[in-house]
């Protein structure tokens, strides 16, 4: 279970045997059990679940203009602007706790022979594919008639591209895949030659 599985679950009330094991054994979600229970508190909240009234727009808008609001709307109207500042800090805050997790891997990438560099990269599951961030250093900048091209292969061979940068450091980057189909990771030298194949030599790679 990744810690996206389990903090749906938690907010959903979905609690089982399951859900118990993640948390024994992740400390990154025992450390924010505060925030998932005040989520879960606000959600609970019927007026976060109420249909906004027919003349809500006409009061925003009056209210931006400085058009007057009778006294009833206008307790009306800043009800349901509170309402709204707590739903975006609600899903904020949940984008937080997504954002802020720890990778569900990290694995070491090897550089190849007369390449002096060294990279890691740490990955995320979603249900959209695999997010990564890459740490690189020492990899020299690649020339102006040249970038650094991300890679995933699977265990039959099909290659698919994950992004390109141009210098060493923090590279984030995104696949439509799955690195349980897609294992091998590795960073190519691309001439910009327009040819969008796998044209130049590899200079990190996890080799597997």
């Amino acid at each position: 279970m990744t810690c996206d599985d389990f903090q749906g679950r938690y907010l959903a009330g979905d609690l089982n045997a399951d859900t118990n094991t993640h948390l024994a054994g992740c400390t990154w979600c025992g450390a924010r059990l505060g925030d998932l229970d005040e989520l879960v508190k606000q959600l609970g909240t019927d007026a976060m679940w109420l249909a906004p009234s027919p003349g809500l727009e006409d009061q925003i808008v009056a209210a931006l203009e400085g058009t007057a609001v009778p006294e009833q709307g206008s307790q009306k109207l800043v009800w349901m602007l509170g309402v709204a500042a707590a739903l975006i800090a609600i899903i904020a805050g949940s984008l937080t706790l997504i954002e802020n997790r720890q990778p569900d891997w990290e694995i070491a990438l090897s550089a190849t022979e007369g390449v002096r560099a060294t990279a890691t990269v740490a990955g995320w599951n979603t249900p959209a594919g695999t997010r990564m961030v890459f740490s690189i250093d020492g990899l020299a900048p690649a020339a102006d008639d040249e970038y650094y091209e991300i890679w995933m292969t699977a265990t039959d061979g099909r290659h698919v591209a994950a992004g390109t940068f141009r210098s060493a450091g923090t590279i984030e980057s995104f696949a439509g895949v799955s690195r349980r189909d897609f294992p091998r990771i590795w960073i190519t030298l691309e001439p910009n030659d327009g040819d969008e194949g796998i044209g130049g030599p590899t200079v990190l790679d996890t080799g597997s």
